[in-house]
């Protein structure tokens, strides 16, 4: 079954920023959850995310997007091209485009 957000309506959408976030989104009725790559001690795998019951909107923010710890361009663009194959979106800066 394809996970997609539905645009047209409401969505509630949780944030997993610790490893127990993961086990949490199955007990919850949430219609997404974002996934803080940033806040949590390690990243997670494309199978954890991919296993999560609802879409997921990948998040990698670096200390000066108000990221949780310091993450290079370098990392946060390898967890990026490592996880989008498991997420309905990704949340990026507006001004990390602007580069």
């Amino acid at each position: 079954m394809e996970k997609r957000l539905h645009p047209e309506c409401s969505n509630v959408v949780g944030v997993i920023h610790t490893l127990g976030g993961f086990a949490e989104a199955a007990k919850t009725a949430l219609d997404a959850v974002e996934v803080r790559v940033d806040a949590l001690p390690h990243c997670p795998s494309l199978r954890e995310v991919a296993a999560l019951p609802v879409p997921a909107i990948l998040t990698v923010r670096r200390l000066d997007e108000g990221g949780a710890k310091p993450v290079t361009e370098e990392e946060q663009l390898a967890f990026y091209r490592g996880l989008v194959p498991a997420v309905a979106a990704v949340d990026i800066e507006v001004r990390a485009t602007k580069r």
